[in-house]
């Protein structure tokens, strides 16, 4: 998901979720949610390009991603597919 600082915190926040993306059709991610981690490694203090980089990868490979819900504050770890194409994806 496109991602921009916490306000609270060094950490990214889901800005939008690409309608029919992985990330939304899990239903657990959310506009507003912290990432955590990727792949079990903290993106605390992490910049946008260093958590792009994290979060690309060769297609049909798996990333995992750790979010915290930005309102009830539950954390959810999930394993999403890489490769998607964004050009068949509008945002929710």
């Amino acid at each position: 998901p496109p991602t921009t600082t916490h306000p609270f915190a060094p950490l990214p926040a889901a800005q939008s979720i690409l309608k029919g993306s992985p990330s939304q059709l899990s239903n657990k991610v959310f506009v507003g949610d912290v990432i955590l981690a990727v792949n079990g490694e903290s993106v605390y203090g992490k910049s946008l390009a260093e958590l792009a980089e994290k979060l690309l990868g060769p297609a049909g490979t798996q990333v995992e991603c750790t979010f915290q819900n930005g309102v009830t504050k539950e954390v959810t770890t999930l394993s999403l597919p890489r490769g998607i194409n964004t050009e068949r994806y509008t945002q929710v």
